[in-house]
């Protein structure tokens, strides 16, 4: 029986993954930080905080009950969550908000730690590691600029991960990424968007379950690459990630920063 982890399995991404395995036949064993509820039924919860940094502690807790994870999935999306809203800029305001040099370094730590997490535990590991990233890491969002950082040092380390020629013939893990764009789930009722804007985020964006699904999918195939975000349906026919992505992260910073309420 396949055996799969989901780190971060309280979150829409997560939640949604750990349910698509378990409807597949899959044992699924899935972590929470404070929303044990979130956790869909039939997934096995674990406490698992990773802000925590004794990661060997950490990487100790998520050891497969029998033999080694079949897959493991890194949904956990803290930096987004940490995110205070209202200091994104509004519509009116002179200059974006303010960052200072200490949380732009915590939440580019706090990337690189999930990374660490992952190396750790690919000796425990059968099938693929997948990483969820986020589009964010390839374009400027006013005010999320830490949430950035979180995501851009994640993406420029695993692009080097996977270039490692040793990372399959030492261990069994292969590695496998994933750089979404706009996910419909609860966080972007909390972003204060304009109505209408939040409309069109909201039809623009994907299901977490069509995306657990392609994710699924994707984890199994031999790809190292996919984008299965904003507009995939269509607009990926004819624009590389390359070219959508940037795009992607301008238009959500335009949203932000049309937001009501600000200077006039």
């Amino acid at each position: 029986m396949r055996r799969v982890l989901v780190i971060g399995a309280s979150g829409a991404i997560g939640a949604a993954v750990a349910a698509r395995e378990a409807a597949g036949g899959a044992q699924v064993w899935g972590t929470y930080r404070s929303n044990r509820g979130g956790v869909p039924a039939g997934v096995t919860a674990i406490h698992a905080d990773l802000t925590e940094r004794n990661v060997p502690a950490l990487v100790a807790s998520l050891t497969c009950p029998r033999g080694r994870w079949s897959a493991v999935y890194f949904c956990a999306g803290e930096p987004a969550s940490r995110l205070d809203w209202s200091r994104l800029p509004r519509r009116g305001d002179a200059a974006g908000c303010p960052v200072t040099s200490a949380e732009w370094a915590e939440e580019a730590e706090h990337g690189l730690r999930v990374l660490r997490i992952a190396h750790e535990l690919r000796d425990r590991v059968v099938g693929p590691i997948v990483i969820v990233g986020s589009a964010a890491a390839r374009g400027t969002m006013p005010g999320a600029s830490t949430y950035a950082a979180a995501h851009g040092a994640v993406d420029g380390a695993v692009r080097a991960w996977m270039a490692e020629p040793l990372r399959d013939r030492d261990h069994g893990a292969r590695i496998r990424f994933s750089r979404p764009g706009i996910i419909r789930g609860p966080i972007w009722s909390r972003v204060g968007l304009h109505p209408a804007d939040l409309a069109l985020v909201l039809r623009l964006g994907t299901e977490p379950a069509v995306y657990a699904r392609r994710l699924v999918d994707y984890a199994r195939s031999g790809r190292s690459y996919v984008h299965a975000g904003t507009w995939d349906a269509w607009l990926t026919r004819w624009l590389p990630p390359a070219i959508l992505e940037p795009l992607t992260a301008w238009a959500m910073g335009r949203l932000l920063a049309r937001r009501p309420g600000g200077a006039r």
